[in-house]
């Protein structure tokens, strides 16, 4: 296989849990609006990097693994906001 068709490879599980992952923190910060936004895609890295470890994909293991992490920190962190404000 040749260089070129590397780069068009699709992405992996990890890479997708690593990308939800990350997004999911990015919108912990924000009000509101955030929380909404971060539960689902914080789900979603969870789901993919379990779906990752499970079929153990080669070159991708810390993604899934970091992708699930920042996922759960995610939802722990949305919890702890909507604990403290009091939200419903």
């Amino acid at each position: 296989m040749s260089r070129r068709d590397e780069s068009l490879r699709p992405p992996s599980t990890g890479e997708g849990a690593l990308l939800a992952g990350v997004v999911a923190l990015l919108f912990v910060i924000v009000p509101v609006i955030g929380d909404v936004v971060a539960v689902p895609v914080a789900l979603v890295a969870v789901v993919l990097g379990l779906r990752g470890y499970l079929r153990e994909e080669a070159g991708s293991s810390w993604r899934y693994v970091v992708g699930a992490a920042a996922g759960l920190l995610s939802l722990f962190a949305v919890l702890l906001m909507v604990a403290a404000t009091g939200l419903p």
